[in-house]
């Protein structure tokens, strides 16, 4: 028999490891990822290579649908991509996949779109073997919701060219920490991909509402504000016949404290009803079409994804009046909720 003490590894010495172990992989990492193309010389050739969309193609988040949006317009635009899915490197599989994904190709040069924020962009580059004396032209397509980027995001910035960006109140916040190029480049949602809006999808049905709202519990609950939409569903439909509302989520029990307060909200009230698992795309958008209003009472947006689908099916949104979802909204188009800015 022995003590605690006598392991080789005290508990309280185990987060001290993991932070090493995960120091070490990093400079591993970095030591075997090849330099990004970062010569007008090498972008040039660059342009002669395949162009490769790399993601989470079969993950439901934002992120997600990013990478599935990127090269599906560019397949549209006659441009030939080679699909890269990383779900399963990142254990963040939860939706079947409609495409054939490839492999990372051979060539020496080519153009890479890595739908990736910077602190997951090291891993995904390992990960995708992008190695030796290659010198693509790596474009980190990154999102962020707030005004400042973290610190650390400014250790990627050696890992890419340049960098691509929803939103130009994203763009901003990266620009002041970064010295590479960064280019506004929307998330092309396109109407052409959705069904017709109709007198019928457009105004509120005459026996009720139906309101949705959308949030990913790995996009930050607090950030999604939930809790703020269900009060707000109750303070103006509360009571009202046939009026309901849709919370569709993902991932919320990986916080336990948010979760069981939208619960118990939900389980009090017969007008909310919560679906909290990924959907495949088509019963998504079926979701996104039954609905009368689309509400978003986010308090940050990098770009506001699913408030521009909604829009496409001409939808109804309520939102707030701040951040990314202000380049494709006003007050002639949606209802813009006022704001308190807080830290």
């Amino acid at each position: 028999m022995y003590s605690e003490s006598d392991k080789p590894f005290p508990l309280e010495s185990r987060p001290m490891l993991r932070s090493l172990k995960s120091n070490l992989l990093t400079a591993i990492r970095r030591r075997r990822v090849a330099k990004p193309a970062g010569t007008a010389a090498e972008f040039d050739a660059a342009v002669n290579g395949p162009i490769v969309v790399a993601g989470l193609f079969r993950t439901a988040s934002g992120i997600g649908e990013s990478a599935r949006l990127c090269a599906d317009s560019l397949e549209k635009s006659g441009i030939a991509v080679t699909r890269v899915d990383l779900s399963d490197a990142f254990r963040q599989t939860d939706l079947l996949g409609d495409s054939k994904y490839q492999t990372f190709p051979d060539e020496p040069i080519g153009t890479l779109i890595l739908h990736f924020n910077a602190p997951e962009t090291l891993k995904a580059l390992a990960r995708l073997g992008y190695r030796g004396d290659r010198k693509w032209r790596v474009i980190g397509y990154w999102v962020y919701e707030l005004e400042t980027i973290p610190k650390e995001w400014s250790a990627a910035e050696t890992l890419v060219s340049e960098i691509w960006t929803p939103s130009k109140f994203s763009a901003e916040a990266i620009a002041k920490a970064i010295g590479l190029p960064v280019r506004v480049v929307p998330h092309p949602v396109s109407i052409s991909d959705l069904p017709h809006p109709t007198a019928e999808t457009v105004k509120p049905k005459a026996d009720g509402v139906t309101v949705l709202t959308m949030a990913d519990g790995r996009s930050s609950l607090e950030r999604k504000n939930l809790l703020g939409a269900i009060n707000a569903f109750n303070e103006g439909l509360g009571g009202r016949e046939n009026c309901r509302l849709i919370l569709k989520t993902r991932n919320l029990q990986e916080h336990q404290g948010p979760a069981m307060a939208i619960t118990r909200l939900v389980n009090v009230n017969p007008q909310i009803a919560l679906i909290d698992h990924a959907l495949p795309e088509d019963e998504r958008r079926r979701l996104m079409a039954s609905c009368d209003i689309f509400l978003s009472l986010h308090r940050s947006e990098g770009f506001g994804l699913t408030m521009a689908e909604a829009m496409a099916f001409g939808k109804p949104v309520v939102a707030t009046g701040w951040s990314g979802n202000l380049d494709f909204m006003d007050d002639t188009c949606a209802v813009l909720t006022p704001y308190t800015l807080v830290d």
